[in-house]
């Protein structure tokens, strides 16, 4: 049997007679089962009473500061590979550009 995993959709607007979704299954098995996972997990405190908020403006701050560099060191990295890549002329290409090193350096000596 196939499993299906819906995110994001109320249950009352899924049409539970496609064949493609389990037999049986119905809006309200799903409210259930919302129910008893809401029940078994503990509740989510992201911010305890008393902390800071100095300290967690500045570590959002250092979270942003830290994907800015990531994501700028990742799209700076692949727009050099994926020019190399797709650069057509004789000189592009790491393996080019280390023989005509190496063959300079040896016509040198």
């Amino acid at each position: 049997m196939a499993r299906v995993l819906l995110l994001g959709y109320d249950p009352d607007t899924v049409d539970f007679s496609d064949p493609a979704l389990p037999p049986g299954m119905t809006a309200e098995k799903v409210h259930a089962g919302i129910a008893v996972a809401m029940w078994l997990l503990p509740a989510v405190d992201e911010t305890p009473a008393g902390f800071p908020a100095d300290d967690l403006y500045a570590f959002r701050l250092t979270a942003l500061g830290t994907q800015l560099v990531l994501w700028t060191t990742i799209a700076v990295v692949f727009a050099r590979l994926a020019d190399r890549l797709l650069d057509r002329t004789p000189s592009a290409g790491l393996l080019r550009r280390n023989e005509r090193t190496y063959t300079g350096l040896r016509a040198a000596r």
